[in-house]
Protein backbone atom coordinates (compact mmCIF):
# COMPACT_ATOMS: atom_id res chain seq x y z
CA UNK A 1 0.00 0.00 0.00
CA UNK A 2 1.30 3.52 -0.89
CA UNK A 3 2.79 5.17 2.36
CA UNK A 4 1.17 8.48 1.72
CA UNK A 5 -2.02 7.11 2.27
CA UNK A 6 -0.85 6.95 5.78
CA UNK A 7 0.20 10.19 6.13
CA UNK A 8 -1.80 12.60 3.92
CA UNK A 9 -5.06 10.17 3.61
CA UNK A 10 -6.86 9.94 0.10
CA UNK A 11 -6.76 12.29 -2.37
CA UNK A 12 -10.18 13.63 -2.31
CA UNK A 13 -9.30 14.98 1.45
CA UNK A 14 -6.95 17.39 0.02
CA UNK A 15 -9.39 19.52 -2.49
CA UNK A 16 -12.19 21.47 -1.25
CA UNK A 17 -15.22 19.92 0.69
CA UNK A 18 -17.24 20.41 -2.37
CA UNK A 19 -15.53 18.30 -4.34
CA UNK A 20 -15.46 15.29 -1.47
CA UNK A 21 -17.68 12.29 -2.41
CA UNK A 22 -20.98 12.69 -1.78
CA UNK A 23 -23.02 9.35 0.41
CA UNK A 24 -21.11 6.40 0.90
CA UNK A 25 -19.50 5.75 -2.84
CA UNK A 26 -16.28 6.99 -1.90
CA UNK A 27 -13.90 5.39 -4.39
CA UNK A 28 -10.76 4.56 -3.31
CA UNK A 29 -7.56 2.74 -5.09
CA UNK A 30 -7.68 -1.20 -4.88
CA UNK A 31 -4.46 -0.95 -2.65
CA UNK A 32 -6.76 1.37 -0.21
CA UNK A 33 -10.20 -0.14 -0.01
CA UNK A 34 -8.46 -3.48 0.29
CA UNK A 35 -6.50 -2.42 4.07
CA UNK A 36 -9.95 0.16 4.74
CA UNK A 37 -11.62 -3.42 4.62
CA UNK A 38 -9.19 -5.08 6.56
CA UNK A 39 -9.11 -2.37 8.98
CA UNK A 40 -13.09 -2.80 9.84
CA UNK A 41 -12.95 -6.42 9.75
CA UNK A 42 -10.49 -6.36 12.76
CA UNK A 43 -12.68 -3.31 14.71
CA UNK A 44 -15.57 -5.58 13.99
CA UNK A 45 -13.66 -9.02 15.88
CA UNK A 46 -12.78 -6.39 18.81
CA UNK A 47 -16.18 -5.59 19.25
CA UNK A 48 -17.41 -9.27 19.63
CA UNK A 49 -15.30 -10.18 21.55
CA UNK A 50 -15.00 -7.82 23.80
CA UNK A 51 -19.11 -7.95 23.99
CA UNK A 52 -19.17 -11.79 24.67
CA UNK A 53 -21.11 -12.82 28.10
CA UNK A 54 -20.07 -16.35 27.87
CA UNK A 55 -15.98 -15.27 28.45
CA UNK A 56 -15.04 -15.07 31.99
CA UNK A 57 -13.77 -11.30 33.42
CA UNK A 58 -10.41 -12.76 34.07
CA UNK A 59 -8.45 -15.95 33.54
CA UNK A 60 -8.67 -17.85 36.72
CA UNK A 61 -6.26 -20.40 36.28
CA UNK A 62 -3.70 -17.98 36.38
CA UNK A 63 -4.30 -17.00 40.28
CA UNK A 64 -3.36 -19.72 42.97
CA UNK A 65 -4.94 -17.50 46.34
CA UNK A 66 -8.70 -17.11 46.66
CA UNK A 67 -7.93 -13.71 47.99
CA UNK A 68 -5.80 -12.21 45.41
CA UNK A 69 -8.56 -13.19 42.41
CA UNK A 70 -11.01 -11.35 44.52
CA UNK A 71 -9.31 -8.57 45.03
CA UNK A 72 -8.21 -8.66 41.12
CA UNK A 73 -12.08 -8.85 40.40
CA UNK A 74 -13.11 -6.21 42.35
CA UNK A 75 -10.65 -3.56 40.79
CA UNK A 76 -11.75 -4.45 37.30
CA UNK A 77 -15.54 -4.12 38.39
CA UNK A 78 -14.33 -0.49 39.59
CA UNK A 79 -12.33 0.41 36.70
CA UNK A 80 -15.53 -0.67 34.32
CA UNK A 81 -17.83 1.42 37.05
CA UNK A 82 -15.45 4.63 36.56
CA UNK A 83 -15.60 4.03 32.42
CA UNK A 84 -19.35 4.27 32.11
CA UNK A 85 -19.94 6.53 34.72
CA UNK A 86 -16.93 8.70 34.15
CA UNK A 87 -16.04 9.37 37.69
CA UNK A 88 -12.56 8.70 39.60
CA UNK A 89 -12.83 6.59 42.58
CA UNK A 90 -9.31 6.02 44.95
CA UNK A 91 -9.13 4.11 47.95
CA UNK A 92 -9.18 0.69 49.16
CA UNK A 93 -11.58 -2.10 48.21
CA UNK A 94 -14.81 -2.10 50.32
CA UNK A 95 -16.41 -5.72 51.83
CA UNK A 96 -19.28 -5.34 49.79
CA UNK A 97 -17.17 -5.07 46.68
CA UNK A 98 -15.23 -8.31 47.64
CA UNK A 99 -18.58 -9.88 48.12
CA UNK A 100 -19.69 -8.69 44.70
CA UNK A 101 -16.90 -10.49 43.25
CA UNK A 102 -17.08 -13.35 44.72
CA UNK A 103 -20.75 -13.36 43.98
CA UNK A 104 -19.52 -13.16 40.67
CA UNK A 105 -17.28 -16.37 40.77
CA UNK A 106 -19.83 -18.28 42.39
CA UNK A 107 -22.24 -17.52 39.43
CA UNK A 108 -19.45 -18.56 36.69
CA UNK A 109 -18.07 -21.93 38.31
CA UNK A 110 -22.17 -23.07 38.60
CA UNK A 111 -22.58 -21.36 35.23
CA UNK A 112 -19.23 -23.88 33.86
CA UNK A 113 -21.00 -27.06 35.23
CA UNK A 114 -24.60 -27.09 36.29
CA UNK A 115 -25.67 -25.68 32.88
CA UNK A 116 -28.30 -28.19 32.80
CA UNK A 117 -29.07 -27.65 36.05
CA UNK A 118 -30.04 -24.25 36.03
CA UNK A 119 -31.93 -24.31 32.58
CA UNK A 120 -34.21 -26.14 34.39
CA UNK A 121 -34.66 -24.06 37.55
CA UNK A 122 -35.28 -21.45 35.34
CA UNK A 123 -37.93 -22.92 34.10
CA UNK A 124 -39.50 -24.62 37.21
CA UNK A 125 -38.80 -27.79 36.84
CA UNK A 126 -37.04 -30.04 39.37
CA UNK A 127 -33.70 -31.06 38.04
CA UNK A 128 -32.97 -34.20 36.33
CA UNK A 129 -32.83 -38.08 37.46
CA UNK A 130 -29.14 -38.07 36.67
CA UNK A 131 -28.22 -34.60 38.45
CA UNK A 132 -25.39 -35.15 41.34
CA UNK A 133 -27.64 -32.39 43.10
CA UNK A 134 -30.95 -34.07 42.79
CA UNK A 135 -31.04 -35.31 46.66
CA UNK A 136 -30.14 -31.31 47.44
CA UNK A 137 -33.27 -30.30 46.50
CA UNK A 138 -31.78 -26.98 44.81
CA UNK A 139 -33.42 -23.54 43.97
CA UNK A 140 -32.01 -20.41 42.58
CA UNK A 141 -31.90 -17.11 44.68
CA UNK A 142 -32.28 -13.71 44.04
CA UNK A 143 -28.63 -13.50 41.92
CA UNK A 144 -29.45 -16.70 40.22
CA UNK A 145 -27.11 -19.27 42.15
CA UNK A 146 -27.78 -22.49 42.75
CA UNK A 147 -28.37 -23.18 46.45
CA UNK A 148 -29.00 -26.67 48.52
CA UNK A 149 -32.84 -26.94 50.22
CA UNK A 150 -32.65 -29.12 53.51
CA UNK A 151 -34.92 -29.19 56.67
CA UNK A 152 -33.12 -26.52 58.64
CA UNK A 153 -35.57 -23.06 57.81
CA UNK A 154 -36.49 -23.42 61.22
CA UNK A 155 -32.89 -23.53 63.48
CA UNK A 156 -31.38 -20.64 64.59
CA UNK A 157 -28.29 -20.99 62.12
CA UNK A 158 -27.03 -18.35 59.47
CA UNK A 159 -28.57 -18.33 55.93
CA UNK A 160 -25.70 -19.89 54.19
CA UNK A 161 -25.52 -22.65 56.67
CA UNK A 162 -29.08 -23.18 56.14
CA UNK A 163 -29.03 -23.64 51.97
CA UNK A 164 -25.00 -23.45 51.50
CA UNK A 165 -23.95 -22.61 47.73
CA UNK A 166 -23.48 -25.73 45.64
CA UNK A 167 -20.34 -26.31 44.18
CA UNK A 168 -18.73 -28.79 41.96
CA UNK A 169 -15.91 -31.22 42.70
CA UNK A 170 -13.40 -30.44 40.11
CA UNK A 171 -13.13 -26.91 39.20
CA UNK A 172 -9.98 -24.10 39.62
CA UNK A 173 -12.41 -22.12 41.81
CA UNK A 174 -13.47 -24.77 44.38
CA UNK A 175 -9.02 -25.58 44.45
CA UNK A 176 -8.68 -21.89 45.42
CA UNK A 177 -11.63 -22.32 47.75
CA UNK A 178 -10.14 -25.73 49.79
CA UNK A 179 -7.05 -24.52 50.02
CA UNK A 180 -8.22 -20.58 51.75
CA UNK A 181 -10.60 -22.55 54.33
CA UNK A 182 -7.64 -24.70 55.15
CA UNK A 183 -4.93 -21.86 55.41
CA UNK A 184 -8.13 -20.90 57.82
CA UNK A 185 -8.43 -23.39 59.95
CA UNK A 186 -4.44 -23.36 60.53
CA UNK A 187 -3.74 -26.35 58.36
CA UNK A 188 -5.65 -28.63 60.49
CA UNK A 189 -6.84 -32.05 58.85
CA UNK A 190 -10.08 -32.93 56.48
CA UNK A 191 -12.42 -32.12 59.10
CA UNK A 192 -12.17 -28.71 59.94
CA UNK A 193 -11.16 -27.89 56.66
CA UNK A 194 -14.64 -29.20 55.43
CA UNK A 195 -16.27 -27.39 58.82
CA UNK A 196 -14.99 -23.89 57.68
CA UNK A 197 -16.08 -24.75 53.95
CA UNK A 198 -19.87 -25.91 55.08
CA UNK A 199 -20.45 -22.36 56.49
CA UNK A 200 -21.21 -21.03 53.22
CA UNK A 201 -20.58 -24.18 50.74
CA UNK A 202 -21.73 -27.81 49.64
CA UNK A 203 -19.15 -29.24 47.46
CA UNK A 204 -20.21 -32.40 45.54
CA UNK A 205 -17.99 -35.56 47.16
CA UNK A 206 -16.70 -32.99 49.42
CA UNK A 207 -14.72 -35.06 51.47
CA UNK A 208 -13.02 -37.12 48.76
CA UNK A 209 -12.43 -33.32 47.13
CA UNK A 210 -10.62 -31.82 50.49
CA UNK A 211 -8.37 -34.77 50.72
CA UNK A 212 -7.16 -34.76 46.53
CA UNK A 213 -6.70 -31.22 47.77
CA UNK A 214 -5.02 -31.15 51.02
CA UNK A 215 -2.22 -34.21 49.70
CA UNK A 216 -0.81 -30.84 47.19
CA UNK A 217 -0.16 -29.07 50.52
CA UNK A 218 3.37 -28.29 50.77
CA UNK A 219 3.26 -26.78 54.12
CA UNK A 220 1.26 -30.06 55.63
CA UNK A 221 3.34 -32.21 53.37
CA UNK A 222 6.30 -30.72 55.07
CA UNK A 223 5.74 -31.14 58.52
CA UNK A 224 3.71 -34.62 58.38
CA UNK A 225 6.73 -36.13 56.41
CA UNK A 226 8.56 -39.04 58.27
CA UNK A 227 11.90 -38.54 59.49
CA UNK A 228 14.88 -40.35 56.93
CA UNK A 229 16.37 -43.35 58.36
CA UNK A 230 20.00 -43.78 57.28
CA UNK A 231 21.56 -47.75 58.27
CA UNK A 232 24.55 -47.14 60.57
CA UNK A 233 27.83 -48.15 58.92
CA UNK A 234 29.95 -50.89 59.59
CA UNK A 235 33.14 -50.25 62.09
CA UNK A 236 36.10 -49.57 60.73
CA UNK A 237 39.02 -52.54 61.87
CA UNK A 238 40.78 -49.61 63.86
CA UNK A 239 37.67 -49.55 66.48
CA UNK A 240 37.60 -53.23 66.40
CA UNK A 241 40.58 -54.06 67.35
Amino acid sequence: MNSSFWIHGPECLRQKEENWPKGSDCKFSPGESGERRIIQDQISTFLCEARSNSAPLLDMSKHSCLNKLLRVTSWVFCFIHNIRNDVKRYGVISAEELLGAEKYWRKTTQGDVFVEEIAHLKQGKRVSKTSAILELNPFLDSDGIIQAGGRLQKSKFTYLQKHPILMPAKHHFVSLLVFDSHKKVFHFGISDTLMEIREKYWVIKERQTVKNHLKRCVMCNRFNSSPGVQVTASLSIARME
